[in-house]
């Protein structure tokens, strides 16, 4: 019985391949049915027309089917008629037949397949209009019991479900549509001028290489899927406030005009979601967490970043070859992720705020233009961390601890300020290497434990500057006794009472200076000229840490 069942419903093998009129057709090998087949010489066609059957071997065959890139590539197809026995149409039947105008699809029409494969560089297969950029007359047989063309929207729905399957520039999309499915609107240059996507779900590829004026992604959209506005144009983008994620290459390679501003709602931004894709400036919102590996790897336009504090985790590579002259991270994260900002090319500055405990190999390298790195806190540190990225000035803010499996973070830049802060306890696992002109800044009153490797020899030349109380410090301690210019004459921010330490004391000593008890010139500590509050709050952000 089991065996009689699999006969019963396997599928039809189609093998013999017969020529008729022009059209080349695969035949069911019980001569049931008959599919058109793809066949080179349809280049030349102007017009074609699918027969309701062909007689082979002394019999009528229906046509049942237009297989996949039936006719690809026909550039000079301006109008086909297909026959009322055909009842599905394949993937990229059509595909860049661009003089195509119009079609009609008969009442027998039942399946539009869609098949898709997506990969980091190409997404292929995809819509039987792919390619069709002069089509804007899509009609559906009003007969028709499982398709429809409702209200002349110029698209094919699928009447039971409400899913739009493929549309064309002209199309309106319904209000009762209730999904888009995969690469529905595939390399389509929509007329709509607003396209409002609200209460329905949109497929993969849905806009893939479309071109679109206005858009709005609106009410209950949740999620914008795999590729759905990949490669396209738009030239503006609303979000509304159910998004909740945004999928793998959503936007890659798009070219966006307007302001990207992410909505309140937005959680998780995965992987590859806008590499290599254009936007003047973009705005997180306050609920995101997750940004994915290679989100905006090698994207373009926008000058400058900030991380909300929602956000907990950064993947590597997110920010490989970014545009930005300046990035904020907030001090939530815990990794500064694998290539994090590597070859961001036009990077100036970066804090790595002090949540940061492991800072991953190669996280900061290649950045040409990067002047400034501070590093709040104590963290672990990977390798290849600022190769070829020539820093004039480095604060530490904490003690920094190579992995186990290089030997230490090395600072192999000419004319470099270092300025170690007062919470460095130790240097050894850094190596700094110069061969010209390099100080530090030593704001700690107690000098950082030093390793024999700490400093090449060339760098005791250098001058070393720290607080006046604290030169013999320096000059009795271990390797830094081997410098033979410091030099004690720096001031601590917020250090009113010049003791090398910023306390209450440096508190109260402003309040004595706004009450006229005292007089000192580190008193205006924020340098706005004028000794009031605001340098008591200054000296108390100095206190945490701010």
């Amino acid at each position: 019985m089991l065996l009689l069942l699999q006969v019963a419903f396997a599928p039809l093998a189609y093998s013999n391949y017969v020529t008729i009129n022009g059209i080349e057709y695969s035949l069911a090998s019980d001569l049931s049915s008959a599919r058109v087949v793809p066949n080179q010489n349809y280049a030349s066609l102007t017009e074609v027309e699918i027969p309701d059957s062909i007689y082979y071997n002394l019999t009528h065959i229906p046509v049942t089917e237009l297989w996949k890139e039936a006719f690809a590539n026909c550039t000079r197809l301006e109008s086909i008629k297909i026959g009322s026995c055909v009842k599905t149409i394949n993937s990229c039947c059509f595909k860049n037949c661009r003089n195509l105008r119009s079609i009609f699809l008969p009442a027998s029409l039942s399946e539009i397949v869609i098949e898709v494969s997506i990969s980091d560089n190409v997404c292929s297969g995809g819509s039987i209009f792919n390619g069709c950029t002069s089509l804007e007359s899509i009609v559906v047989d009003e007969a028709n019991p499982t398709l429809d063309s409702r209200g002349g929207c110029n698209a094919i729905i699928e009447t039971a479900t409400n899913r739009l399957i493929v549309g064309c520039k002209s199309t309106i999309i319904p209000e009762s549509v209730e999904m888009i499915s995969d690469c529905a609107f595939q390399n389509v240059a929509l007329d709509q001028e607003n396209v409002v996507l609200s209460n329905l779900s949109l497929g993969r590829c849905s806009f893939y290489g479309a071109t679109l004026h206005s858009v709005t992604i609106g009410d209950n959209i949740t999620t914008i899927p795999n590729s759905c506005f990949r490669s396209s144009v738009i030239d503006n983008i609303e979000f509304g406030n159910s998004l909740l994620t945004i999928e793998d290459y959503a936007f890659k390679q798009s070219v966006i005009k307007n302001d990207l501003v992410l909505p309140e709602s937005l959680i998780t931004i995965k992987a590859r979601s806008f590499p290599l894709a254009t936007f003047p400036a973009i705005t997180f919102g306050s609920s995101l967490k997750t940004i994915g590996s290679v989100a905006f790897q090698d994207s373009k336009g926008y000058q400058s970043l900030t991380i909300p504090k929602s956000v907990e985790q950064i993947d590597g590579y997110a920010f490989f070859g970014a545009p930005f002259e300046h990035i904020t991270f907030n001090n939530s994260m815990k990794n500064f992720g694998y290539s994090l900002v590597r070859e961001c090319k036009k990077l100036k500055s970066l804090v790595i705020p002090r949540s940061v405990n492991v800072i991953e190999d190669y996280s900061v390298s290649v950045c040409y233009s990067l002047d400034s790195l501070t590093i709040m806190g104590d963290a672990e540190i990977g390798k290849g961390v600022l190769d070829a990225t020539p820093v004039k000035y480095i604060r530490l803010g904490g003690n920094i601890t190579p992995y186990i499996t290089f030997d230490g973070l090395a600072f192999q830049f000419p004319e470099a300020k270092i300025v170690l802060g007062p919470g460095v306890t130790s240097v050894e696992g850094v190596k700094f290497y110069s061969n010209q002109a390099t100080s530090f800044y030593c704001e700690g009153l107690t000098p950082p434990t030093a390793g024999e490797f700490t400093f090449s020899d060339g760098l005791y030349q250098s001058e070393v500057h720290v607080h006046k109380t604290a030169v013999n410090n320096y000059r009795n301690s271990l390797y830094w006794c081997n410098f033979s210019n410091i030099i004690g004459d720096l001031t601590f921010y917020g250090d009113v009472d010049d003791n090398g330490i910023v306390d209450i004391s440096d508190v109260n000593a402003v309040i004595d200076v706004m009450l006229g008890r005292m007089d000192s010139e580190l008193a205006d500590v924020n340098g706005d000229g004028a000794v009031d509050i605001t340098d008591v709050n200054a000296i108390i952000d100095k206190m945490l840490g701010k």
